[in-house]
């Protein structure tokens, strides 16, 4: 399971999700680049071969076999990114302390304020979800006869960051490739004056 997209904005708890494996990469919680975690289910990872081969993942070496250290240090060769890390630690430190309620809550207020000042603006169209409980902090829109390229140089002079280019998914890019959108995330870190801005910048781009 990959928990990237989810893992600043809720909770996850991986014996309730019963899931084999969950991946998620640090920088998406504020962590910085170059770190990640994996989480596996140990009798899993009990069975797995290591990928990669250095110091510390070996327990004895024979003449003819090897037998590996035991986990988590058989998946950890070499040196590790100590920095990264400490990085890491101190980002899920960080958003423990905030509280996952006060970040939904805070991500609620700014989308909400987002999605009515955008619901205003008879050039742009809105493609977002009806149901307010299953809508996420991403805003996905369009601007009818501006290039999503240009909306995004336009919006970057005013110092706001949008995916103006394919997503992720390029088979349903491919299907749907015709019409054009434009994400805006928004994370618990902003605030309704930067939505504010979110909303008023698009009026430069027609």
């Amino acid at each position: 399971m990959d928990a990237s997209q989810s893992i600043p904005h809720m909770p996850i708890n991986v014996q309730e999700l019963d899931c084999d494996f969950l991946v998620f990469s640090g920088h998406k919680m504020l962590a910085p680049l170059g770190i990640g975690v994996l989480y596996g289910k140990k009798e899993i990872l009990n069975n797995m071969s290591p990928f990669l081969m250095g110091g510390d993942m070996i327990e004895y070496v024979y003449e003819q076999e090897t037998t590996f250290a035991p986990l988590p240090n058989k998946f950890e060769a070499g040196t590790q990114n100590v920095e990264g890390v400490i990085g890491l630690g101190a980002a899920i430190d960080y958003i423990q302390k905030i509280g996952y309620d006060n970040i939904e809550r805070l991500e609620q207020d700014v989308i909400t304020y987002a999605k009515e000042e955008l619901s205003k603006l008879d050039f742009l169209t809105l493609y977002i979800t009806p149901n307010k409980e299953n809508h996420s902090s991403v805003i996905s829109f369009n601007i009818s006869g501006v290039h999503p390229h240009d909306v995004a140089s336009i919006l970057d002079a005013n110092g706001i960051c949008i995916r103006s280019r394919k997503s992720l998914c390029t088979t349903t890019y491919a299907i749907l490739r015709s019409r054009f959108h434009m994400p805006s995330k928004f994370l618990f870190l902003q605030h309704k004056r930067r939505s504010r801005q979110t909303s008023t910048s698009p009026k430069k781009s027609v």
